[in-house]
């Protein structure tokens, strides 16, 4: 017995083969939403009442057979389908497939089969509606993400992009379907793009990569790109989400002149300023090697060098005496007085 109650349709143009699956089905839990018999009406019914599953007969009275009612019962309702068949030869069997049904019953067939078939059916359509549902919800995510996302296949083709990536090259969608991974990164060559899937297939977590994209107006810009692999239907596709890091980088470049400029200024060392609070230019130096890798020179700047000729003229300006005695201390005391990194600077309060 079913665990939950399912509506199920049966499509039979043989009223008293309609009645005895109908009854086989009312055993075993199920509920019929009403029987028809002919392409047309099944059709119409299957839209109307929504059944979990249609039993379709392929061979039915009137202008459309069951597998073109089958055709369009998955076209416009998504609602599962089991043919049931009293024989089955290669011609139809090959139509019959490309309408996607959920199982085959030939006629005459025990009632577990029956059961088994439905269930069978059932449990696979709710499983493919799930991974539609998955996908679709990933679809909205992927053409809703600010990175471009990139499929390509292991000969380099591309099968698959988003509004991103679009916007991001200047091309449309269909323009990028039509190209190579290597159009837009030449770089990922066939062979980068086989160790790629490789290296993917082979390490947990994805691939982090920095290159460059080129985009329709031939402009090209840094990229980061994050590359995974997975299998569909079978093959293995690379899956790439590529960010564009021209900000980034810029940034990147301004901090580091800014840092460059601070180390500049750090470079640049007042050896006067310091030299009032210091007693020797050997203290001086000591004490800025101690923080800093600043190559010494020594010497007397501009504004001590003006300090100390207004202060000599001020104390030789009206005493002839003390101007020579002046003269005499200082000539005694060094050598050559034109040379200023020779020059005693007189004590000052600055």
């Amino acid at each position: 017995m079913a665990e939950k109650k399912s509506r199920i349709q049966i499509v039979e143009d043989e009223m008293i083969v309609a009645s005895d699956i109908k009854s086989c089905l009312c055993s075993m839990g199920y509920e019929v939403t009403c029987i028809s018999d002919t392409g047309e009406d099944a059709v119409e019914q299957a839209a109307r009442y929504k059944p979990n599953l249609v039993l379709m007969d392929i061979k039915l009275k009137g202008g459309m057979d069951g597998i073109s009612a089958a055709g369009l019962i998955r076209e416009r309702c998504r609602i599962p389908v089991v043919y049931l068949t009293a024989n089955m030869d290669m011609a139809l069997l090959e139509r019959a497939k490309r309408t996607e049904p959920f199982g085959y019953l030939v006629k005459p067939f025990e009632e577990h089969e029956l059961m088994s078939t439905i269930e069978t059916a059932m449990y696979r359509h709710r499983m493919e509606t799930r991974l539609l549902e998955s996908e679709q919800r990933f679809r909205r995510l992927v053409e809703n993400a600010a990175d471009a996302f990139y499929v390509c296949n292991s000969e380099g083709n591309l099968v698959d992009v988003n509004a991103a990536a679009c916007d991001a090259l200047g091309y449309s969608c269909q323009e990028l379907l039509s190209m190579k991974v290597s159009d837009i990164n030449p770089e990922m060559t066939q062979e980068r793009i086989a160790a790629l899937l490789e290296q993917t297939t082979e390490q947990e977590g994805p691939v982090t990569l920095r290159g460059r994209h080129t985009g329709k107006n031939s402009t090209s810009f840094p990229i980061e790109v994050r590359i995974t692999t997975f299998i569909s239907e079978g093959r293995p596709l690379l899956l790439a989400l590529a960010r564009d890091v021209s900000e980034h980088e810029r940034l990147v470049s301004e901090l580091r002149e800014a840092i460059r400029k601070v180390n500049t200024l750090k470079s640049i060392v007042p050896l006067c300023v310091l030299k009032k609070n210091l007693t020797s230019a050997g203290a001086i130096e000591e004490g800025i090697r101690a923080h800093h890798d600043t190559v010494m020179n020594s010497g007397v700047c501009p504004e001590c060098l003006n300090a100390f000729k207004r202060d000599l003229s001020h104390n030789t300006g009206g005493n002839r005496t003390g101007k020579n005695s002046g003269r005499k201390a200082y000539s005694s005391s060094r050598s050559d007085p034109q040379d200023p990194s020779q020059l005693q600077l007189p004590s000052r309060d600055f």
